[in-house]
């Protein structure tokens, strides 16, 4: 949810559980002794729709909470929790796939966990409400201009691995060190520190099912890609194109158009804030589409997205403690239905 966890940094995205996000969270203090509690519920209002027989029902309210402590002191943390507590109301359809609380089972879980090394951690924790254990290895690792995470957790009781990982970078650089003759000295590249690209992996191998479930994600920075694409046209492609383009009226101001001068800050596109996002279910026909706007610096962002396995569309606002989202699913005789709205909160964030 937050950029401030060291394994969980993913604006808008919780790839992990509950129990790996809050161990991310509290070594993300600088302080040798940390103590906090922490919350996760989820809200949706929908209306329920039966598919197979085109029959809507009534209001669908469901509720999705977590609550846990976490202490840490210097190397060593521990964590408990109760996860996946959920409240359901309204007459649903009966073979619903897709739901916040179907496939949720509640969980007590005890955690443990080491710093063995610099951003490299080890956990082992027992699921109460499930009876199974589990061992978690994580890694985490941030520049100035790159973060990434890495965790894998092994479940004996299921025989399951899971690997779970994510990566934010800036990608290639198109600006050069150039000679200030005001200032007689070179003027550096100026990285905002915001313009990322960002790609996640969840993946699960489960009883000798090496492809058990996957699921892929990534945000790419428009305003990088663009002007990265811009700059190789520009020096590559332009010199390729055929003179007899060039004697055709106004081409110059049309390739000036398309392909802008650089400014002094070695932009050719002033694109900023803006990202294309893709994310993909491999248990799903098709993958999520969308386009999202940075607000500013301080960390919201304003995304709208579409759904091509099940044609809904929606948008989403999103922020350090908060996804707010509302969304339409658009039916085979071309009206657009089953309208719901999602909320996402940590409330305790805000104390």
């Amino acid at each position: 949810m937050s950029n401030s966890n060291k394994l969980d940094f993913v604006t808008g995205v919780s790839l992990l559980p509950f129990d790996l996000h809050n161990l991310g969270a509290v070594y993300s203090s600088s302080k040798d002794k940390a103590q906090c509690v922490a919350s996760r519920c989820s809200f949706v209002v929908r209306r329920g729709w039966d598919e197979a027989e085109q029959l809507e029902y009534g209001n669908v309210i469901e509720a999705l909470g977590d609550v846990g402590f976490n202490l840490r002191s210097k190397d060593y943390a521990f964590h408990i929790s109760a996860s996946n507590l959920s409240y359901k109301a309204g007459t649903d359809a009966p073979l619903r796939a897709q739901s916040l609380v179907g496939s949720a089972l509640a969980s007590l879980k005890l955690a443990y966990a080491q710093q063995v090394a610099e951003d490299r951690f080890l956990g082992v924790s027992y699921d109460f409400s499930q009876r199974k254990p589990e061992l978690s290895l994580a890694w985490a690792g941030d520049t100035f201009t790159e973060q990434s995470s890495l965790a894998v957790s092994i479940d004996p009781v299921d025989r399951a691995a899971r690997l779970r990982a994510a990566v934010s970078f800036p990608g290639p650089e198109w600006r050069k060190d150039v000679w200030d003759h005001e200032t007689r000295s070179v003027q550096l590249v100026q990285d905002d520190g915001l313009s990322r690209h960002t790609v996640w992996v969840e993946h699960e191998a489960r009883r000798g099912q090496l492809l058990a479930a996957t699921k892929l994600g990534a945000r790419l920075d428009l305003g990088r890609l663009a002007n990265l694409g811009g700059n190789f046209v520009d020096r590559h492609i332009k010199q390729r194109i055929p003179l007899l383009f060039w004697k055709i009226p106004l081409s110059t101001k049309l390739y000036r158009f398309v392909v802008p001068n650089q400014d002094q800050e070695q932009m050719r596109y002033n694109i900023k804030g803006w990202c294309a996002e893709l994310a993909h279910d491999f248990e799903r026909q098709g993958p999520t589409v969308g386009i999202s706007k940075r607000l500013g610096d301080s960390g919201c962002s304003l995304a709208a997205s579409y759904d091509t396995a099940s044609s809904a569309a929606g948008i989403e606002m999103r922020s350090k403690w908060v996804v707010a989202a509302a969304r339409l699913a658009r039916q085979e005789d071309g009206h657009w239905r089953n309208p719901s709205v999602q909320l996402l909160v940590q409330p305790l964030g805000f104390l």
